[in-house]
């Protein structure tokens, strides 16, 4: 009796070996932007890279509405807007950072990137850019208020 019991459970261990022996452990990947991450002031924190992008590009697109005014000699002003001058978001890059922020180098890295964020917020900056052909553009169509006559043109 003896026998079969201690055979039992070497079968036991043997099947016990051979279903765990194909299962792969790994740790849960997390694709979302850990807490206290931010792009100028949009918080990042638990969005994805996709709602990320979008959240900083309707940012910069409120932003294009903002008005400028450019003063020319004697007092004259054109008044335009920044999607006029051909406004875009230039580090669209800094989304790819903020997604591996706390997730790349050794476990004592992560760990210390993570204890980072809890005590001070990671503020990206957003940097924009103009489009030169643009800005010539609205040179060109609005330049009556800058075509001024020259004036005691000679040099002392």
């Amino acid at each position: 009796m003896k026998k079969f019991w201690k055979a039992g459970q070497w079968a036991l261990a043997l099947l016990a070996c051979f279903l765990v022996w194909g299962v792969v452990v790994r740790a849960a990947g997390d694709d979302t932007i850990k807490s206290g991450v931010y792009a100028d002031s949009i918080d990042l924190s638990g969005m994805t890279g996709e709602e990320a992008k979008e959240a900083v590009k309707a940012y910069v697109d409120g932003l294009s509405q903002v008005q400028i005014t450019l003063n020319a000699a004697g007092g004259n002003q054109v008044t335009v807007t920044c999607a006029e001058l051909g406004m875009y978001w230039k580090n669209p890059q800094i989304i790819d950072e903020a997604m591996e922020l706390g997730k790349g180098g050794n476990v004592i890295q992560r760990y210390k990137a993570l204890k980072d964020l809890e005590h001070n917020n990671h503020v990206y900056k957003v940097e924009l850019g103009y489009s030169v052909e643009a800005i010539d553009q609205v040179l060109l169509q609005q330049r009556v208020p800058f075509d001024q006559k020259a004036k005691n043109y000679s040099l002392q």
